[in-house]
Parts: structure tokens; C-alpha cells; sequence
């Protein structure tokens, strides 16, 4: 069930009915641990495409990955998309391993 918000000496406090305690840490424990993740891949791999291409960083010297992967995910994913792929000579398609309209005269058949 669902977490519900009661007015408790003065402040409001999340209330799960229900729940056992270690119930609720282990769903934030896997929650932290998932964003912590998926921040370190997303800035790992900024950098990358940085180096690869030469990009320099512009502002936050040192931490400029960490800082837009972390203030700016969607911004930087669609950044990283849009600089590693270029879509007027190769189309995007979804669930596609590279995220492009695979060539016919790659196939392995």
C-alpha cells in the first residue's frame, strides 16, 4: 500500500501501514543504489565521448561531467544521443542495439 501523509506534532510524517520497517529501507537502499549507478555510468560515459571527440570542458573544471549527469540526466542523455549518432546520414530507430536503422550489408547470416 501506498504511503500516506498525517499531520503529527506539527509536521506532516510519512506513514506506511502495513510495512515492515526493513521492508521500506531495502526499497531506499536498491533506490540509492540504482541512482548512484546510473549517475556513474552516465558521467563515465560523458567523459568518454568528451575525450573521444576533444570536447572541452566549459565550466565546473573537474567536475562538469558529474555536475550535468547529476543536475541535468535527461538534458545529458539526449546530448550524448545526439553526439554519438549522426541522424541526416543514419536514421534512429528504437530497440535496436547502437539505437540506428541497422545496415543490410552487415548482416551475419
Amino acid at each position: 500500500p501506498p504511503a500516506t501523509l498525517q499531520f503529527v506534532d506539527g509536521h506532516y510524517k510519512e506513514v506506511f501501514p502495513d510495512v515492515p520497517i526493513w521492508k521500506i529501507i531495502i526499497d531506499k537502499v536498491l533506490i540509492l543504489t540504482y541512482a548512484i549507478y546510473v549517475l556513474t555510468v552516465l558521467t563515465k560515459l560523458r567523459r568518454a565521448v568528451r575525450a573521444k571527440y576533444s570536447i572541452p570542458e566549459e565550466r565546473c573544471l573537474g567536475c562538469e561531467d558529474f555536475c550535468c549527469s547529476f543536475w541535468c540526466t535527461c538534458c545529458t542523455s539526449a546530448q550524448l544521443a545526439r553526439q554519438t549518432a549522426d541522424y541526416e546520414v543514419q536514421h534512429a530507430q528504437c530497440c535496436t542495439s547502437t539505437g540506428c536503422v541497422p545496415d543490410p550489408s552487415d548482416s551475419t547470416v
